[in-house]
């Protein structure tokens, strides 16, 4: 049996946190909730659900590049609303995104994120075609 390795991934730029932005396992990826703050610390599109949907996707497309991936490797992703009504402006987003792709997917409105502002957090499980360096 071919011993599995755990490899922790935060995006080239980002200071590394509590949290790493994904975690490689084997031939799996699991990404954390991604987090909607840039590098000067302030939250990106302040209420504006489809915008950060888009931010957050594009920043899930590098980290899924880090490992060789694409959204076509998504086996399962979980999105997390403030307003369930947001949820009718990141379908397009995830169409875009995903081409043909249907992973497994789950949406959840929330009361809360992690900072008054965040109106959406994504999470994903994906197949790594790479293990990174």
């Amino acid at each position: 049996m071919t011993e599995k390795v755990r490899k922790e991934l935060v995006l080239p730029g980002k200071t590394p946190g509590l949290f790493c932005d994904a975690v490689v396992y084997g031939d799996l990826l699991f990404t954390s909730g991604t987090a909607l703050r840039q590098l000067d610390g302030s939250i990106y599109a302040p209420g504006d659900g489809e915008a950060q949907a888009r931010y957050l996707f594009e920043t899930l497309e590098k980290v899924l590049a880090m490992v060789g991936s694409t959204f076509q490797d998504v086996l399962k992703m979980t999105i997390y609303l403030r307003n369930m009504e947001d949820r009718l402006k990141i379908n397009p987003l995830r169409q875009e995104f995903f081409k043909g792709a249907r992973p497994a997917s789950t949406v959840v409105e929330i009361s809360a994120l992690a900072h008054p502002d965040m109106m959406v957090e994504i999470e994903m499980i994906a197949i790594a075609r790479e293990c990174p360096a």
